[in-house]
């Protein structure tokens, strides 16, 4: 069953290489093309960052802040703050030549700042190398740590992952396939794995910088990602909890007006299908929207 479902995914890979991919800089994963997507991807580096002169070189550096709030928080085929709950988000990204670095805090609502005993925040930190832009095929790695300082209250973990992958550079399109290993900072008393949970995607979108107008930015992606949840099953009940598979087929509109030099305001809508059983115990399929803004300096 796990080789036909891993063949399966290999096949929907192949066959949608030739469709879309998007790439804009003030994401955490700057060729995904969503302007403050700060959950877990592949992170690029933006092909237009400002030169900064330095006393031996020339470097590429950028720095960005922003906003968002989305209706959802849709995350490897669950809902990450529990279901129907929006997040809001305050990020910051430096991406520094291949380097790409992005700071975000995020609470579950519409309210960046509250004390509300039932929810919880996290603190999501992330860097990611890339060894050659230039490169078709450019190899690049990602460590990321997500801190949730009331887990024990939530029964969850934070966790550390460790993602190596692949992209192709292609004029306004771009593919990547990924591989992300998990590791939770916590196993809950000795009733969870903590080694065990990993997680394959493959993307591909498009971008156009000037659609319709000069100022408008248009990105449409399209993901795939298969999930193994080890993490989910507890030691302490005789039956497996995990889940594994496909967890989503997930399709993505984003556009972006830059209301200024520095600033751009964009919006979003997101559809996921779930085909996996071990996923769509509740709904095969998902929608949710979101907006915000970013200020490059």
């Amino acid at each position: 069953m796990l080789k036909q479902k891993m063949c399966w995914l290999i096949i929907f890979f192949c066959l949608t290489y030739s469709a879309v991919r998007a790439d804009y800089s003030s994401s955490e994963n700057t060729d995904t093309g969503t302007v403050s997507e700060y959950n877990d991807d592949s992170a690029g580096i933006d092909e237009n960052r400002e030169r900064v002169e330095s006393s031996d070189h020339r470097i590429d550096a950028r720095f960005f802040a922003g906003m968002s709030y989305k209706t959802e928080n849709f995350w490897r085929g669950s809902d990450f703050y529990g279901e129907k709950s929006g997040v809001t988000a305050a990020y910051v990204n430096v991406s520094i030549d291949t380097l790409f670095m992005q700071v975000t805090y995020e609470r579950p609502g519409a309210e960046l700042v509250r004390s509300d005993p039932e929810h919880y925040d996290a603190l999501n930190i992330s860097a990611i190398y890339r060894a050659d832009g230039s490169m078709l095929l450019s190899p690049y790695c990602k460590l990321a740590w997500r801190y949730l300082p009331e887990a024990e209250e939530v029964n969850t973990s934070g966790l550390v992952s460790g993602t190596v992958g692949i992209s192709s550079f292609m004029s306004r399109v771009r593919v990547d396939l990924s591989y992300t290993r998990d590791l939770y900072t916590d196993d809950l008393g000795g009733d969870r794995e903590t080694f065990e949970d990993y997680l394959i995607r493959a993307g591909i979108g498009m971008y156009e910088n000037s659609f319709i107008l000069s100022s408008a930015y248009l990105a449409i992606n399209i993901y795939t990602e298969y999930f193994n949840n080890s993490f989910a099953d507890s030691k302490a009940t005789p039956a497996d909890e995990s889940r594994r598979g496909v967890s989503d087929i997930w399709g993505q509109f984003v556009m972006g007006v830059n209301m200024t030099d520095s600033m751009m305001v964009f919006g979003e809508f997101n559809y996921a299908y779930m085909p996996d059983n071990d996923w769509s115990r509740y709904t095969r399929s998902r929608y949710w929207s979101g907006f915000g803004f970013t200020v490059r300096y």
